[in-house]
């Protein structure tokens, strides 16, 4: 059973607090939510009258009722999205949703997608599946079907994780070498993906 609560509390390491950047395309950010994408995201009514007191931006960490509305904003618009709850393994979930937070619900699907499709042993153990970037039915059963054609779960994460990350990485070179406005960023980017052997 996979946790919105563990994969949230990664992906907020890695997110951070306030941010104002010049090359963020989403321009102000708080915890990850860039006001350029969700301009309706009721937080921003709380961080512009903080704004306006002493202590910004450090008072909003003490905001007991902003870490709820970031967590419900980050289950509603990323984690249910993905299909968090029927990802089948954590380390999945946790690198979907990451992905997901990062580059967009879409991409996340997509990668998992390509993932499945090239772990499946050209198709001995289950049909390839369509890379459409949406994550229902058909890819949650390749994730199980995977790790049923695997004699140990634990390696079978390794495994997995590896190829979708090396998928994310892929990813995050082509925005940087496509506007390298955004090299910035590609050090945090590799801090996220941490692949690991």
């Amino acid at each position: 059973m996979t946790d919105f609560k563990k994969a949230y509390g990664r992906t907020e390491l890695a997110e951070g607090g306030y941010s104002i950047h010049p090359s963020d395309r989403g321009g102000e950010t708080y915890k990850g939510i860039a006001r350029k994408f969700h301009p309706k995201w009721e937080g921003w009514i709380v961080i512009d009258m903080a704004k306006k007191m002493p202590g910004f931006p450090d008072s909003l960490r003490a905001n007991a009722s902003m870490e709820k509305s970031v967590q419900e904003f980050y289950k509603d618009n990323y984690w249910e999205k993905v299909s968090g709850d029927f990802l089948y393994r954590q380390d999945i979930a946790n690198a979907v949703f990451d992905s997901a937070v990062n580059m967009g619900v879409a991409w996340a699907g997509r990668l998992l997608q390509r993932t499945l499709n090239i772990l499946n042993n050209n198709g001995r153990y289950y049909p390839d599946i369509k890379v459409d970037g949406k994550i229902g039915p058909i890819t949650v059963a390749a994730i199980k079907r995977y790790y049923l054609t695997s004699r140990d779960d634990k390696e079978a994460d390794r495994i997995f994780i590896f190829w979708y990350n090396a998928y994310r990485v892929a990813r995050y070179i082509a925005i940087a070498e496509k506007d390298r406005s955004q090299e910035i960023f590609i050090r945090g980017w590799g801090n996220r993906v941490q692949i690991k052997l």
